[in-house]
C-alpha cells in the first residue's frame, strides 16, 4: 500500500513540475515577439485644431476627420451604445498615426482624455495570434478595455492595440 501511495505522490509531483515548467515557459515567451507596429494612437481634445498643428509642425497632410460609433466596448459598460469618436489617420514618413477625439459616451478614449489629457494612448500591433497576445498581456497585468485594446498603462505607460495579421485584399 505504501508503494502505491508513494507512486501516486511521485506522479503528482511530476505533474506539478511539468505544469510549472510550462507556466514558466509561457511567462518568458514574448507575446509580441513577432509583432509589427501598425500605428500610434493619439488622443486629442480638438481633432480639427490638432490636425492643423500636425500640418504646420510636421508638414503632414491630415485628411478630414470622420465619426465612428458605437465603439465595441465590453458587455456591461453603461451607455456603451452612445460611444462615439472622431478620428483621422495620416502618415509622417513611414509612421502611421491615428488621431482620436472622443465625442460622446464612455470608452477608453474618453477615459484617457479625462485622466491624462492629450497624448499617446496606444500603440497598435499586428501579430500572428491576436487572442494569444491579448491573453498573455492580461496575464502580465493588463486589462481589456475594448475589443483588441489591452490597457498596460500602469506597467508600460500606454495601451496595446492587438490585431491579427492584415488580410490580403483581392488583387494584391
Amino acid at each position: 500500500m505504501r508503494v502505491i501511495a508513494k507512486g501516486i505522490v511521485v506522479m503528482f509531483a511530476m505533474i506539478g513540475v511539468v505544469a510549472s515548467i510550462q507556466q514558466v515557459r509561457g511567462q518568458s515567451a514574448a507575446p509580441l515577439s513577432e509583432a509589427k507596429v501598425t500605428h500610434i494612437g493619439i488622443m486629442v481634445n480638438d481633432i480639427d485644431k490638432t490636425s492643423k498643428m500636425f500640418e504646420e509642425v510636421f508638414g503632414a497632410t491630415v485628411p478630414d476627420a470622420f465619426e465612428f460609433g458605437p465603439l465595441p466596448l465590453p458587455s456591461g459598460v453603461a451607455d456603451a451604445a452612445s460611444s462615439k469618436v472622431k478620428f483621422a489617420t495620416f502618415k509622417i514618413g513611414d509612421v502611421m498615426f491615428e488621431m482620436i477625439e472622443p465625442v460622446a459616451g464612455p470608452g477608453p478614449h474618453r477615459d484617457h482624455i479625462d485622466n491624462f489629457g492629450q497624448g499617446l494612448q496606444h500603440i497598435a500591433f499586428s501579430v500572428p495570434d491576436a487572442k494569444g497576445a491579448i491573453d498573455a498581456l492580461v496575464a502580465r497585468g493588463g486589462s481589456v478595455t475594448m475589443s483588441g485594446y489591452v490597457d498596460m498603462k500602469e506597467l508600460l505607460g500606454f495601451t496595446a492595440e492587438i490585431a491579427g495579421p492584415p488580410q490580403a485584399r483581392p488583387g494584391q
